[in-house]
């Protein structure tokens, strides 16, 4: 297995983070809603992962689900603690009116 380019994973990051709020622009103003974020980014996930060469198995499927729930719960815990630290968000998200269903 090939070592982790931290370089192109920053990339990734900041290019879909510019993706996510450029498609967030609404009449000249920022509305993030969480939900259809999380469905898009999932999707996208998805994408990638059924269109390797050899088509995944439920096994190895279920082994990256598990490894990107847990990269989300760390990184959240990651990002609470920068926000507990600054007393403010890492960035701003106006979080949708609607309940999250994630």
């Amino acid at each position: 297995m090939k070592e982790f380019d931290e370089e192109y994973a920053k990339r990734v990051r900041e290019g879909c983070f510019k993706a996510i709020l450029d498609a967030s622009i609404k009449d000249g103003k920022l509305e993030l809603s969480e939900r259809e974020i999380y469905d898009g980014v999932m999707s996208a996930i998805a994408m990638i992962h059924s269109s390797q060469d050899e088509t995944p198995t439920p096994e190895t499927t279920a082994r990256v689900s598990e490894a990107i729930a847990l990269h989300f719960r760390e990184r959240v815990k990651q990002l609470k603690a920068v926000k507990e630290q600054v007393d403010a968000p890492p960035f701003p998200l106006e979080s949708s009116k609607k309940e999250n269903m994630h």
